[in-house]
């Protein structure tokens, strides 16, 4: 695990990327300690060198359990100057490593960073109901995305879903989505202003409903059915008609919250 070469480079940003793309070379990782661009000042430390905050004040002879902290107090330190001509220069202050390297590079979190386009190429396949795995098998098709693991994909969608509730529970979103798109719906609500009762349909399945009535002998039945594709159908014993389905909601810019 060799230090960077010192040298100097034209801004504080050529400075912190080349030393990124040498710690991915060279399977560490460096993070940002101290930074202060107006006084000229650049600190990079292992992403290990902290140390675990024990607030119990357990030791290695009294813990029970192992710790899952992956933090060794690594002495690993690089410092990043501005001089007058306003260029920036890389000195290594400590270029030694207290723990083994790691076998991949995917292994440490800030060299599997999505970049925004990869972030928001998530958000759409999210949106349009594709399993995580599949935005996997898409995102590490692209070279942005090839350090992606699963559980990166697993914590965008949870993060897309928080910012689109916006505070409100799940049964909330659902009843303004459907305030919105006009969906013949009845809920209640408790003294606090909670959700207590939602009720609702598509605007079609009621059409279809005073149009045709018990009209065909029999009506229509009580259980949906996925006939002739995947759209559910309502079916009735003298034709078929094709129903609104929930994901619509989607389809018209409204997000579906899970349930």
């Amino acid at each position: 695990m060799n230090p960077p070469p010192e040298a100097t480079y034209d801004d504080v940003d050529a400075l912190k990327d080349v030393c990124r793309q040498h710690a991915a070379a060279h399977l560490y990782s460096v993070t940002t300690k101290q930074s202060d661009y107006k006084m000229g000042v650049l600190l990079l430390h292992c992403d290990k060198s902290s140390t675990r905050d024990d607030r119990h004040g357990l030791t290695e002879e009294t813990r029970q359990r192992p710790s899952s902290s992956v933090l060794t107090g690594c002495p690993f330190l690089l410092q990043g100057g501005c001089n007058r001509v306003e260029s920036w220069t890389l000195r290594v202050k400590c270029g030694e490593h207290n723990h083994p390297l790691l076998t991949r590079e995917a292994a440490h979190p800030s060299h599997r960073k999505m970049t925004n386009d990869v972030k928001e190429h998530v958000r759409t396949l999210s949106v349009a109901s594709v399993a995580p795995t599949q935005i996997l098998t898409l995102i590490r098709s692209e070279p942005s995305g090839e350090h992606v693991i699963a559980r990166d994909v697993y914590n965008l969608k949870r993060q897309h879903r928080i910012e689109q509730l916006d505070g409100r529970t799940p049964m909330e979103a659902l009843l303004s989505s459907l305030i919105k798109l006009d969906v013949p719906n009845t809920h209640c609500v408790d003294a606090s202003g909670r959700l207590t009762r939602l009720t609702f349909t598509s605007t079609k399945a009621v059409q279809l409903t005073r149009h045709f009535g018990d009209k065909g002998g029999g009506g229509w039945e009580k259980q949906i059915s996925r006939v002739g594709g995947s759209t559910p159908q309502y079916k009735c014993k003298c034709k078929k008609f094709e129903c609104v389905n929930v994901n619509d909601l989607q389809l018209h810019g409204i997000y579906m919250p899970y349930i």
